[in-house]
């Protein structure tokens, strides 16, 4: 019941440029790349008619960089962070749809692509057979539908901190534990769907 005949199909074209570079004699590393999409048509949704629609282009681009080093022989760290910008071009008086928030009349951000992302993970190995981890995954907020109206909102970002313990039996059995989301944080990716609150796993992992 709500086709449309005259839906374009969606083309990208796009680049990246970056570098990596290792320092301390292999003890660091760190690098950065720029990345650009340019986006024709892109494919949205249009509350209104209950249709599929184009936008008439998009851009999204950014910077992604990481820092990884070697505190010790048994420590190791790693940062990355992910700048993200993302804007939907229309016609004077053309639909947004329901994959845009509009920012003026002929201009929209596009939904679920939060500005930032940041990581930060930590391995440890105390002893050889042993190794623990820990990570932090931050995003910032962004800008989404409300499930039942189509309403823009910005969606509120969210922390979450993950640890893992593996534990090396022999060369075939290996102990595995681990904690998801430990502070049970409450947040909702996309708007409307709740992420995983706290879990607890664990088991025996053999390789033959």
């Amino acid at each position: 019941y709500y086709g449309n005949a005259d839906l374009k199909p969606e083309e990208s074209t796009g680049y990246d440029v970056g570098f990596e570079q290792q320092v301390f004699g292999g003890k660091a590393s760190f690098g950065a790349t720029y990345f650009h999409n340019d986006i024709t048509n892109l494919i949205s949704y249009d509350p209104a008619t209950y249709a599929n629609i184009n936008v008439a282009s998009a851009t999204t681009q950014g910077v992604e960089t990481f820092l990884a080093m070697a505190v010790t022989d048994r420590l190791n760290l790693r940062f990355d962070y992910t700048y993200t910008q993302a804007i939907g071009y229309l016609p004077e008086d053309a639909p947004f749809g329901a994959s845009c928030a509009p920012r003026s009349t002929t201009t929209c951000t596009l939904l679920r692509r939060p500005n930032n992302k940041f990581s930060m993970t930590a391995d440890w190995k105390p002893v050889d057979p042993l190794t623990l981890s820990a990570s932090l995954v931050y995003v910032s907020s962004w800008w989404d539908i409300v499930r039942f109206t189509s309403d823009t909102v910005d969606q509120p970002g969210y922390t979450v901190v993950n640890l893992a313990a593996n534990y090396a039996l022999n060369a075939n059995a290996t102990v595995f534990g681990r904690v998801d989301n430990l502070l049970n944080t409450q947040y909702e990716n996309p708007n409307g769907f709740l992420g995983t609150g706290f879990g607890a796993y664990g088991g025996v992992k053999f390789t033959y």
